[in-house]
């Protein structure tokens, strides 16, 4: 069903009708839950900013054992919060966040694995494209300057990737 269709059953529901599927959507969805909670609550906008960052974080350090670096369940926490959130700074932080940690995980346990490091540097680009798609250069300027001298001397020529994409996004 295309966007126009939708709004014109949507405009032909009843108040009660329209109330009964914004309940029943409520109930059946987690991320629809907190996107409607966000709207009336904005302490939960927090909560589920600690969720994701949580689960991002627990894919490198979890509370026990090894971390399991499933970038499929990080690139979904960040998704799930993008959904939900407007909040432009938040969604930067949790993907700076998913920087940091990688560049911690590979400082704590040595050199990993291309793949490893395509995926950090990747989410590095994107997190440097969207802190200047939202005028945010300020806000995270030293942040993005420590990832990168915290990679001096690690392999792969993630060092050298980084400090590329860091100069391209901020010229000093």
């Amino acid at each position: 069903m295309k966007i126009t269709e939708l709004k014109n059953k949507i405009a032909a529901l009843s108040r009660d009708e329209l109330e009964a599927l914004l309940l029943q959507i409520y109930r059946k969805n987690s991320e629809c839950k907190e996107l409607i909670e966000i709207k009336f609550d904005s302490e939960v906008e927090a909560r589920a900013f600690n969720k994701y960052k949580k689960q991002i974080i627990s894919e490198f350090f979890p509370d026990r054992g090894f971390g399991r670096l499933r970038y499929s369940v990080m690139r979904m926490a960040l998704k799930n919060f993008k959904d939900i959130s407007t909040n432009h700074k938040l969604v930067a932080e949790l993907m700076m966040t998913h920087v940091e940690k990688g560049v911690e995980f590979t400082n704590a346990y040595g050199d990993i694995d291309d793949r490893f490091y395509d995926n950090i540097a990747g989410m590095y680009a994107k997190v440097l494209r969207y802190i200047t798609t939202h005028s945010l250069h300020t806000i995270f300027r030293q942040r993005c300057r420590d990832v990168v001298e915290q990679t001096e001397g690690m392999g792969w020529g993630f060092h050298d990737e980084l400090g590329d994409l860091y100069y391209k996004y901020y010229t000093e």
